[in-house]
């Protein structure tokens, strides 16, 4: 047995052997010819052809397939030939030329950059007849998407330069958008049509209704329908079809989509295991369902994610929450089953990001802190925080494990943004005349949270001048104090009037969690009017009482803020 084996064996190596033709015992010498851009190394390096291999059939259909999988060439061929010291190749290839531009005409509707953006094939490229049909196709994809089933194309090719590259020209004929006429949805006999053309993208062409058809629009259009029917009770339902249908101009589509509800289902008992930090009141009190409702994963979805935050809220950030579904004729029976692990606390808070701002400007916002247990909530909390900061313009939190799983990291990575401001402008009005002014606003000054204001404005009949500076947590503590100085005058027709004065400002949380502050600010003002008394006599008696002397005015202002 153990000889017939070996006997076949040896049939079987020679038969491959002869199958592969014997070229060459050795190939003596390569050249390539036919190229102009590509590299005669390069390309006998790709076919895989050696001097001194010996030569096969096998090998030559090999090289010729590796050489046209480049895209590089359209045309491939290899020969062997007898040179003075024997058996030599020769590769003849046919380059494919680079496309130099592609240019779209007759688009009207769609512009030419959104078209280009749109094709994965780009100038520089290598052409061939399937880069030709995917830009062809790409193009009427996109059309197609934006409604225009209509659309005609045709293709051609310039000449070719001395660079060997070639404009690429597409001609388009957009025609008519295609518009929706009617939607009929067949098989749904618990949701009526009207309900769900409401919920969907595609509409019919009515009144301030384009009806315009997108087939990316649709596509979201029938996973839509379809969840809307499971959701009502029909967990099982399938969207069999959908059928387009034309009106004889081509200018109005009819569709039809056809479905299968399949048995309907309610939600029954609902058993809940594994809880033991939460009651069974505090786990029902979160189920988003009732017996005997209609079945639906969008409820049963809210349920778990409801659990979730709630566990994750108190420390138990591991928590496991699986659902798991028993049919009983037409009920569904819903089993909750929480592996609450163990309570997690943060090791570390590590900032990431930040190139300006100092990490304690960071810090200050962030609520949780290291040693404290897990809580969702206080994420969210210190997520708002740094956005309302304005000092970022990204803020993403990532939880990253430790050794210790009751133990995690914090990562806060920030992309900062421009916090300066400087605007110059100009007005002009019946009372002030040509004013112009320059403001300067920075609110994070050297990176260290601090905000600084300057305001510069000068007309023929107004000066205002006003320098104000803001600490938000003074010497590290959550008081903001800040201070503005100014200095105005405005020439009216009958007095002038002259204000220098300055204020503080005090404020301090009375919820951070409610981010709600209260703010104490008091103002010290010198006002000093004086009057032209030969104009005196179109002024009021106790106008002109108050006229003409300076006096000191103080004020105390509180207000409550919240920032929501």
């Amino acid at each position: 047995m153990k000889k017939f084996l070996v006997l076949a064996c040896v049939v079987l190596s020679f038969c491959i052997v002869s199958a592969q033709e014997i070229i060459t015992d050795r190939v003596n010498d390569i050249v390539v010819e036919g190229n102009n851009i590509t590299s005669s190394e390069f390309i006998i390096v790709r076919s895989g052809l050696t001097v001194g291999m010996k030569l096969t059939s096998e090998d030559m259909k090999q090289a010729i397939k590796s050489l046209y999988s480049t895209k590089i060439f359209y045309q491939v061929e290899i020969e062997p030939f007898e040179g003075q010291y024997g058996t030599s190749l020769r590769i003849k290839i046919k380059e494919n030329v680079r496309i130099n531009k592609i240019i779209i005409k007759g688009n009207k509707k769609v512009k030419e950059k959104e078209l280009l953006d749109s094709l994965k094939i780009q100038a520089g490229e290598f052409l061939s007849d399937y880069a030709r049909f995917k830009i062809m196709n790409e193009i009427r994809d996109y059309y197609h998407k934006k409604g225009f089933l209509n659309v005609e194309l045709k293709d051609s090719v310039g000449d070719v330069s001395e660079e060997s590259s070639v404009n690429l020209y597409y001609q388009v004929k957009e025609n008519e958008s295609v518009r929706v006429k009617k939607i009929e949805i067949f098989g749904n006999f618990k949701i009526t049509d009207k309900k769900i053309k409401s919920i969907i993208k595609t509409k019919e062409k009515a009144f301030l209704q384009d009806g315009l058809f997108k087939e990316d629009e649709f596509e979201e259009d029938k996973i839509t329908i379809l969840n809307a029917i499971k959701d009502n009770g029909y967990p099982d339902a399938v969207l069999d079809s959908v059928v387009f249908k034309y009106s004889f101009d081509n200018k109005f589509m009819f569709v039809n989509i056809y479905v299968t509800q399949n048995q309907r289902f309610i939600f029954g008992d609902v058993e809940i295991s594994g809880n033991d930090f939460a009651s069974n009141k505090e786990i029902e009190r979160r189920i988003a369902f009732k017996k005997n409702m209609s079945y639906s994963q969008t409820l049963m979805d809210k349920t778990i994610s409801s659990i979730y935050e709630y566990y994750m809220d108190r420390g138990y950030i591991h928590v496991n929450v699986r659902s798991e579904t028993d049919r009983i004729n037409d009920t569904m029976n819903v089993k909750l089953n929480i592996t609450e692990n163990g309570l997690a606390y943060i090791n570390d808070i590590i900032i990431l990001g930040n190139e300006k701002t100092e990490d304690y400007v960071i810090r200050r916002e962030i609520i949780s802190k290291p040693g404290e247990i897990f809580k969702r909530n206080d994420l969210i909390l210190s997520h708002t925080n740094l956005f309302r900061s304005g000092y970022f313009e990204d803020v993403q939190i990532n939880p990253q494990p430790t050794d210790d799983m009751s133990k995690i990291d914090l990562a806060f990575t920030v992309k900062e943004k421009q916090t300066g401001e400087f605007n110059i402008g100009g007005s002009y009005n019946q009372t002030d005349g040509l004013t112009g002014n320059i403001t300067i606003k920075i609110s994070n000054l050297l990176g260290k949270g601090l905000s600084s204001s300057l305001l510069l404005e000068k007309g023929a009949s107004l000066t205002n001048f006003s320098f104000g500076f803001t600490e938000p947590y003074l010497m590290g503590y959550p008081i903001v104090a800040g201070t503005e100085v100014y200095y105005r005058t405005s020439d009216k027709t009958y007095y002038y009037d002259r204000r220098i004065g300055g204020s503080l400002t005090s404020g301090l949380y009375l919820s951070e969690r409610m981010m709600t502050k209260f703010y104490a600010r008091y103002k010290l003002e010198q006002v000093y009017t004086y009057i032209d008394f030969t104009d005196s006599q179109y002024l009021d008696s106790w106008i002109l009482s108050q006229l003409g002397r300076k006096e000191i005015l103080s004020e105390i202002s509180p207000s409550i803020v919240r920032d929501s």
